[in-house]
């Protein structure tokens, strides 16, 4: 388990290294969605995407994106997700047309098998970004999972944003590095500590209580974060281990978080933000979980 661990945190900082290490010239976030399919179905697919762009020495990018692959029930049953870090090569035709490529790891759990199964595969994408205006882009884009069984084509059209880059000239982050999490779905609470280690580091401690099962435990995790629109809005992707507390033997698990995070002094409440949030826990037993919520954090 502490290699699967290990083998998550790796693949993102190898990109997200690779991206702090220089400013960004351009930042951009992305909702894509379309179809899927294999050698026997098409299915649903959907990709939450956040792109770093550099334009010197050569033109290219670096991205981290969580992807959902949907649903393939026959000859055989995959319900594939994961995340994926992928380099870009672009070139820009005109003003408003960019053509790229990417390749990188898709790191991926297939829940529905008859065995749960994580593994790692590569992905190979070409996309079209077309700029809107200032701030809002058309993105098309084609995948290609090389998985040994099932392989999937995906296409997908959505669009994005692209964000303030000016807190990247901060040495510093100035704001409260302590932060209490609350959140809850339909049947999981969360409370966590998060503390601000750098500009783009934060830790956090998490405790998580599934009421309709009566599962807990608890969760201690590494974030890589970006501050965007002046510090209103933090993205991140964490991850770490999670331990069940009911069991003795096979607690040990893991845990890969996405999160979004808006700052509520747009609305005269400095000291609190509204969180979304999506986790991952994946454990030795098969029984593995897919956790989204909302909620409220309080900074101190």
């Amino acid at each position: 388990m502490a290699k699967r661990v290990l083998h998550v945190i790796f693949a993102i900082l190898v990109h997200w290294t690779g991206v702090t290490v220089c400013w960004a010239d351009n930042t951009e976030f992305s909702l894509l969605g379309g179809a899927q399919g294999n050698s026997h179905k098409t299915t649903f697919t959907f990709e939450l995407e956040y792109l770093r762009r550099f334009e010197s020495p050569i033109h290219w990018a670096a991205s981290l994106a969580a992807v959902q692959e949907g649903h393939f029930e026959e000859p055989v049953k995959h319900h594939r997700d994961g995340f994926a870090s992928q380099a870009w090569l672009y070139g820009n035709l005109g003003k408003r047309l960019s053509l790229a490529t990417g390749i990188g790891p898709y790191l991926y759990y297939d829940t529905g098998t008859n065995r749960e199964k994580m593994g790692a595969a590569p992905i190979v994408s070409v996309d079209a970004r077309i700029k809107l205006n200032d701030d809002w882009f058309l993105r098309c884009r084609t995948n290609y999972v090389f998985a040994t069984d099932n392989n999937t084509l995906s296409f997908l059209v959505g669009f994005g944003r692209q964000l303030d880059s000016s807190i990247y000239h901060q040495h510093k982050f100035t704001g409260s590095p302590n932060e209490l999490v609350f959140l809850a779905s339909r049947s999981i609470v969360i409370t966590a500590y998060h503390r601000s280690l750098m500009s783009y580091l934060d830790w956090s401690l998490s405790y998580m209580h599934e009421i309709d099962r009566g599962a807990y435990g608890a969760a201690s995790q590494l974030w890589l974060v970006d501050r965007c629109f002046n510090n209103k809005l933090k993205l991140g992707f964490g991850a770490g281990p999670y331990y069940d507390l009911r069991r003795s033997e096979n607690g040990l698990s893991s845990i890969i978080s996405i999160a979004a995070e808006l700052d509520l002094d747009i609305v005269n409440l400095p000291d609190w933000g509204l969180r979304i949030q999506g986790d991952r826990i994946h454990t030795k037993l098969y029984n593995d979980a897919d956790i989204n919520s909302v909620g409220i954090t309080y900074r101190f």
